[in-house]
């Protein structure tokens, strides 16, 4: 079980390090959750005086002056001879000679760790060189695959199919090829249970995702309890999944009761439906916002009625730090762990959904009462700098250790950032 406490304890400082962080890809605008975690997580790093190299198989946007990522070259005309290096690449759908050059280039510099973020990271971890190698995973891949298949296989059959046998095929190359790394972080409690099928010292992290507080504060605007909003990635299809079901099940209804209620749909690549969708009466897309905090200043409910959760939601996160009500489905309340008590209100059915949007228009004193609450509740267990700290006690126990061959430690009972 997961130690159940009131609050987390304090991170220790750690030493200035040389760290190395490979990723599959780094897209800006953010648009997933891999992204969002690396530049908190290093912009964190550096904050704290660490030397941070970033390396992106892949990356989309304009080049971020406070976070530069190094594009990772690709060669399609080399001839790479090595088997291993081929056979990597072959799995995991990556050119060798990406591969080839982050081996290369981390040779060069004696970095201290290495951390690979996101799951497209892996190829390139293993070929890196460094004292010390994490891979902070976050979401289990093979079961995201299986609830990806099972929601759009109908829809997108070839798609849904690829997706899954290609994560079958790299979840078999991790169990019966392990590489060596020395730990593995996951975001919930039903992710770390995976754990087994990977290679790793440490199996067990649990690292639950931060918020950056210095962007998303408490607003202290009017509150308007008729405008709900959502926000996120809206080509995702667990994030389109819950938008249609909200407006089919909940808005709907309520606006037809009353014209007054607005759903406030926010984010980057929506689809041709959700544009659709959005043409609906009292539905308002606001695409590719520039700052998120100030596009969802006038919505003082947040929405999150997902069919099923893929582990800790950013979303979810930044309401809070906005100091929004946030109206949750119970498999995002469940990711958290229990010692946190998030102040979040669970709906279960559309009648509950709707049930609870009406009261809080008929009496808004319980949105102005959460609002202290959620602020406080996520900068004491989701500050970004407080996770990176307790990441970094893992790394420095694993720079103190002897390299042994096979030394592992099973599968133990979660180690959170809310206490050992």
């Amino acid at each position: 079980m997961i130690s159940e406490l009131s609050t987390p304890s304090p991170p220790q400082s750690v030493r200035p390090l040389r760290i190395l962080v490979v990723m599959g890809g780094f897209h800006w605008p953010i648009r997933d959750g891999s992204t969002t975690i690396a530049y908190n997580f290093c912009k964190s790093l550096i904050r704290q005086g660490h030397s941070v190299d970033i390396h992106s198989a892949h990356v989309s946007g304009p080049q971020l002056f406070d976070l530069p990522v190094n594009p990772i070259p690709r060669d399609e005309t080399s001839d790479f001879s090595d088997p291993n290096l081929a056979k990597i690449a072959r799995v995991f759908y990556v050119p060798p000679s990406q591969l080839s050059y982050v081996a290369d280039a981390s040779r060069k510099k004696s970095y201290d760790i290495c951390f690979g973020i996101g799951e497209g990271a892996y190829p390139f971890l293993i070929n890196a060189s460094a004292r010390s190698r994490f891979w902070l995973l976050g979401d289990n891949p093979l079961r995201n695959a299986v609830l990806f298949f099972l929601s759009e296989a109908r829809r997108t059959p070839i798609i849904a199919t690829r997706n899954l046998v290609a994560v079958l095929r790299q979840t078999l190359f991790h169990h019966f090829h392990p590489r060596k790394l020395d730990g593995i972080s996951w975001v919930t409690t039903k992710d770390w249970r995976w754990g087994v099928l990977y290679p790793g010292r440490y199996k067990g992290i649990l690292l639950p995702n931060g918020v950056d507080l210095s962007i998303f504060r408490s607003q202290t605007a009017a509150m308007d309890p008729y405008r709900l909003a959502f926000w996120g990635n809206l080509s995702y299809f667990n994030n389109i999944r819950a938008i249609s079901w909200f407006y089919n099940n909940v808005f709907s209804e309520l606006y037809r009761q009353d014209h007054r209620y607005r759903f406030i749909i926010a984010g980057s690549y929506p689809t041709q439906d959700l544009r659709r969708l959005t043409q609906n009466p009292g539905v308002e897309l606001r695409e590719e916002p520039p700052d998120l905090a100030d596009c969802l200043k006038d919505c003082s409910i947040a929405v999150f009625p997902f069919t099923f959760s893929t582990g800790i939601k950013n979303k979810v996160l930044e309401s809070a730090a906005m100091g929004k009500y946030s109206i949750v489905s119970q498999c995002i309340y469940a990711d958290f762990p229990k010692g946190e008590a998030p102040p979040l209100e669970v709906c279960r059915t559309a009648p509950q959904w709707k049930e609870s949007i009406q009261a809080l228009a008929a009496s808004t004193g319980k949105i102005s009462q959460q609002r202290e609450l959620s602020s406080r509740w996520v900068s004491t267990f989701h500050d970004w700098d407080r996770t990176c700290l307790r990441m970094l006690e893992f790394a420095q126990e694993s720079l103190s250790l002897t390299d042994s061959e096979g030394a592992t430690v099973p599968l133990p009972t979660p180690r959170t950032q809310t206490g050992d």
